[in-house]
């Protein structure tokens, strides 16, 4: 290969990595940091050890940081050829075989939330660290060769004050006073994997211990944040998690211990970091979890497991495999739960929300296959999306389905035995499978992973076939896929499974006529139980069923499956959104599943928001909150269906009845049996009354933040003050998230930006219209990607209007090719959205004209 010259910008190309990993080989890092609570930057030292096969020049990964000293081989290096994203050494610095760098360098701490992370806790001052890598982030802690496929093995020392842990991706063997304030900690060598899941984190985190088998176990919290840890179910989850793991993939787990540490202000939900897995502080409640919240947390604790396997254990070669690791982790997550934990609703819960985001994404002028080109790390960074998880998940649940679950956990096992610490690409996943299932898999490998877009299935009863419509994206394809259909029938007053077949179906008309007795059922689903996926249009008779008959559905399954093909129809503009609402009302008044209530509830504030400002909208809103304050006071004391239908009620605190109702809550006038108003309801009530301007609701934001002067209170009182539908107080907040001068971190940034411009304030949002296009000009030369996609999906003006559709689109059309890849996304994502507002807006106003 020859000599590839490296551009001088941010992130790394597939290409340049392609050409860096074919001459390095056997790198091990030997790390050194000198950690202090009260600088603004950090202190290393890195060796870095590796083979070449043949003396070329290269680069070493740096973003932004600061090189003392460089060593080539034993030999300073008098001019270090160093600016801003890379060091360069030349190729008579180099020797084939084994090379030695040493480097000492300094840099800022991150206040984005990447790299190494430093947050100090309002609440009682104490200093945090951890660091954040993926994709492409270990750079900005140390230099290094920041690729997937140049695993390395790694030893590391750290100098921290001595109230502090320190951790990292295997245990100290050895700790040492250095002086009275510091203590240097020292970490053996670890096995071999790639940068971006190496970890360094440290400050008086409060520990938590136990093991699963012979496995070490810590769990970690700030001091402050600790009280609201669910400590025991946590490990009750991870142990049952590392049980159904190693025994249904058939090795054990390849790391030496394993640490889950809940840190403030994570940029994600959670990081695989080897060993040292990092959580978002947001799946934990201050107050009693609901089942959905348990749920939830079980859920990301065991993707961040799988991937103990599925990227740490064996990963991919460069990022256009991203797939292989978050499909994996999110699809053997639900499968872990529904196995081994108490949570044997969460196939609903995958259906619910994973699979919704994906149908979503992949709906989008911006979808893209699940495989596809990433030119570079940039681009891989607007991959961490609903086809990557969502998307994916789905289609290893159907390929599970379509080759059964036996076969495709033989292909599992099969994988990790061959591909045990290396690098693989898709081909090395899919060949697995197929051989362990006996297929050919390349077409459905072609037809699934490398085309967008859904398929569409209808059931025609007259010619008794299945039709399949092909995806209408880039490719317009038709899929292999195997479905199971529902036909239900209407007895004793309730809907109910009458029969149901499996169908494997390729075609655009799939014959039915050896189901024909079936098919005069009331109500017919080819997709029950959700394995397929696929979007479904529901034929007339079943259609004009549902809507007599929904809350009848025995199954809460199959009814939260028609109920969510009814929201879609809206959303499509095929059902008028009057009718949806009727639906409401007419059949939710009855619904016991917490889970279908989860789902649906949600659906009351988000019709209101798409309709129209008419007298209709005024009746919705007078109904809605009159249904809402029934359903909350027939509740059960304490149930999940009181707390789901409080959180409703208060969304609806533009009519003047709920703001006093709320405010007398809040003041403990007013009380449900059983219902415990917690710390982050009370901010809930709060920033609903600023939102409205009611009259001495800042007084009530003052008094509050006293009692809970904790991050989550500062964030809240943030959040209400830019709530206020007050002109100078927009301008204010909004120049402070746009001028450049701003110390706020990147998590308050954006506690600024989603609660800038409520859906009640489109005519305040209207005056920014500008000024927001041309910040966006500016601010994309400078700002990093996390900001940039914060600041477009908060505040692009999206009004609903033929204005602000057209805006957009100009703008877009006009600006795109001077613009990152993240923001093009994100404005591209507004504007669909915003015009299919408008249109359900307007079919609104049809439906009453």
């Amino acid at each position: 290969m020859k000599v590839e010259k490296r551009q001088k910008v941010q992130g790394i190309s597939q290409k340049y990595a392609a050409y860096r990993a074919s001459f390095i080989s056997n790198v091990h890092y030997n790390l050194s940091f000198k950690l202090e609570d009260k600088n603004t930057e950090f202190f290393g030292e890195v060796e870095i050890h590796f083979d070449l096969k043949s003396q070329k020049p290269l680069t070493i990964d740096f973003l932004d940081g600061n090189v003392q000293k460089l060593f080539m081989n034993g030999k300073e290096v008098s001019q270090i050829a160093y600016e801003k994203y890379f060091i360069e050494i030349p190729s008579m610095d180099l020797k084939r075989g084994k090379n030695k760098i040493k480097i000492s360098f300094s840099h800022p701490y991150n206040k984005s939330g990447k790299g190494l992370y430093r947050f100090q806790d309002p609440q009682d001052g104490r200093v945090y660290l951890y660091s954040d890598f993926e994709p492409y982030d270990t750079n900005l802690m140390f230099p290094c060769f920041d690729q997937p496929d140049l695993k390395a093995t790694y030893t590391l020392t750290v100098d921290a004050p001595k109230d502090w842990v320190v951790v990292s991706a295997t245990l100290e063997n050895k700790k040492e006073t250095v002086s009275k304030d510091l203590t240097r900690w020292f970490f053996p060598k670890t096995k071999p994997f790639s940068t971006y899941i190496f970890s360094m984190h440290a400050g008086p985190y409060q520990i938590w211990e136990s093991k699963a088998g012979n496995i070490p176990l810590r769990l970690m919290a700030r001091a402050s944040f600790a009280k609201y840890v669910p400590v025991k179910e946590w490990f009750t989850i991870t142990q049952q998690g590392f049980g159904f793991f190693q025994k249904y993939f058939k090795c054990k787990y390849a790391f030496s211990k394993y640490d889950q540490i809940i840190v403030a202000d994570f940029n994600s939900g959670a990081m695989e970091n080897v060993g040292a897995v990092t959580f978002n502080e947001a799946y934990i409640p201050r107050a009693e979890a609901t089942e959905k919240q348990r749920e939830t947390l079980a859920e990301v604790i065991l993707h961040e497991m799988a991937h103990m396997w599925f990227g740490n254990l064996v990963t991919m070669r460069w990022w256009n495999d991203l797939w292989l690791n978050e499909s994996f982790a999110t699809y053997m997550s639900i499968l872990a739960i529904d196995n081994a934990t108490e949570f044997k609703r969460v196939w609903q819960s995958f259906y619910s929300d994973i699979k919704q985001w994906a149908y979503w994404e992949d709906g989008l002028v911006t979808t893209h296959p699940i495989f596809g080109d990433v030119q570079d790390t940039e681009t891989a960074f607007i991959n961490f999306d609903g086809i990557t998880y969502g998307k994916g998940a789905s289609c290893l649940k159907q390929i599970a389905y379509y080759l059964g679950p036996k076969m495709f956990q033989k292909g599992v096992q099969n994988y990790f035995k061959r591909y045990a610490y290396k690098n693989t690409e898709l081909k090395d996943f899919i060949s697995e499978l197929g051989k362990a299932a006996g297929k050919n898999l390349n077409a459905w490998t072609k037809l699934w992973l490398k085309t967008d877009s859904p398929n569409t299935i209808e059931i025609d009863r007259k010619k008794k076939i299945l039709l399949q419509k092909k995806t209408g994206g880039k490719q317009n394809t038709l899929r292999p896929h195997k479905t199971l259909i529902g036909c239900y029938k209407l007895k004793n007053n309730k809907i109910v499974l009458d029969a149901s077949f499996p169908l494997t179906y390729e075609k655009d008309k799939t014959s039915l006529l050896k189901y024909e007795a079936y098919l005069n059922a009331d109500m017919i689903y080819p997709n029950t139980d959700d394995h397929d996926y696929v979007k479904i249009k529901l034929d007339s008779k079943t259609l004009e069923t549902a809507q007599g008959h929904l809350g009848k559905i025995s199954d809460p399954f199959t009814r939260l499956m028609f109920w969510q093909s009814l929201w879609d129809m809206v959303r499509d503009t095929e059902l008028p959104l009057p009718e949806f609402q009727k639906l409401l009302f007419n059949h939710l008044k009855k619904e016991d599943n917490i889970y279908v209530a989860n789902s649906i509830v949600k659906r009351f504030f988000d019709s209101f928001i798409y309709m129209p400002q008419t007298q209709e909208k005024t009746a919705f809103l007078d109904q809605a909150q009159s249904f809402l304050w029934g359903a909350l006071q027939s509740a059960k004391p304490g149930s999940d269906f009181q707390k789901l239908y409080f959180d409703e009620y208060i969304k609806f605190s533009e009519s003047p009845t709920v703001q006093e109702k709320v405010l007398s809550f809040l003041e403990g006038k007013l009380t449900l049996s059983g219902f415990v108003l917690d710390q982050d309801r009370r901010w809930k009530i709060i920033s609903q009354l600023h939102k409205h301007n009611y009259a001495g609701s800042e007084s009530l934001r003052e008094k509050e933040l006293k009692k809970d002067p904790s991050e989550n209170g500062q964030k809240s009182a943030l959040a209400c003050e830019v709530l206020q539908p007050v002109l100078d107080i927009k301008q204010k907040w909004f120049q402070k998230v746009t001028d450049g001068k701003s110390d706020l971190s990147l998590a308050r940034t954006k506690t600024v930006m989603t609660h800038l411009f409520p859906s009640n304030q489109d005519h305040l949002h209207k005056e920014f219209s500008s000024a927001f296009f041309e910040n966006l000009l500016k601010l994309s030369k400078t700002k990093e990607n996390e900001y940039l996609s914060a600041y477009t999906a908060s505040l692009a003006p999206t009004l609903h209007t033929d204005e602000s559709v057209k805006t957009l689109a100009l703008f877009i059309q006009k600006q795109a090719k001077k613009l990152p890849p993240v923001v093009v996304k994100r404005l591209k994502v507004a504007h669909q959205e915003d015009e299919r507002a408008l249109k359900i807006k307007k079919r609104v106003q049809s439906y009453f004209a």
